[in-house]
């Protein structure tokens, strides 16, 4: 499942949050990516197959790698990225 919302060009930044409960896991699990106008991926969050939040920074081809470890139940996560 999926939504998509298109930013008008003057947008400085943009917020993004997604609901999320892992009932189990074997591997990566992405939750939310942020695109361009183009189309093109600026970065996404996503829990690692060891169960830790990240994000990856397509601009830079980083991660970065939370000690949090999402515990049971339902969880709200927000992803804030500055466009310039």
């Amino acid at each position: 499942m999926f939504a998509k919302r298109v930013l008008g060009a003057t947008a400085p930044d943009a917020y993004a949050r997604v609901g999320f409960e892992l009932k189990s896991q074997t591997g990566q699990v992405n939750l939310l990516r942020m695109r361009d106008a183009a189309g093109s991926s600026i970065g996404y969050l996503y829990v690692t197959a060891g169960g830790k939040l990240g994000f990856h920074d397509d601009a830079t081809n980083g991660n970065t790698t939370s000690t949090v470890t999402p515990g049971a139940g339902w969880h709200a996560l927000e992803l804030h990225v500055g466009v310039g």
